[in-house]
C-alpha cells in the first residue's frame, strides 16, 4: 500500500483458516487482520490472505502482552478500514 508508513512497524494477526475450493493452489490460506500505520500517523485495519508457509517465515518479535494489546486494538479499537481511510484521503 503506497500510503503506509515505510518506517512504521505493521502487525499481522492470523484469525482463521480460509479454504478456497475454486482455487486449490491457494488453499488453505490464513485470513489475517492487519494493523497498518499510515504516513499521516493514523492506524487502520485491513485484511490480508497469507499462505501458511509465508507466514511461518516471518520472525516472532512480540511478547504476549504486546500481542494482546494489538489484538484488542484490532478487534475493539474503532479503527478505520483501509477502504474508509482511502475514501477520506483521496
Amino acid at each position: 500500500m503506497e500510503f503506509a508508513d515505510p518506517e512504521a512497524v505493521h502487525y499481522l494477526r492470523p484469525v482463521l483458516v480460509h479454504r478456497a475450493a475454486h482455487q486449490p493452489e491457494f488453499s488453505p490460506h490464513w485470513r489475517c487482520m492487519l494493523l497498518l500505520t499510515m504516513r499521516d500517523g493514523q492506524q487502520i485495519f485491513s485484511l490480508l490472505d497469507v499462505l501458511p508457509a509465508s507466514f511461518e517465515d516471518l520472525p516472532e518479535t512480540l511478547d504476549a502482552a504486546t500481542k494482546t494489546e494489538i489484538t484488542h486494538r484490532l478487534e475493539h479499537g474503532g479503527l478505520l478500514t483501509q477502504a474508509q481511510w482511502a475514501d477520506l484521503n483521496p
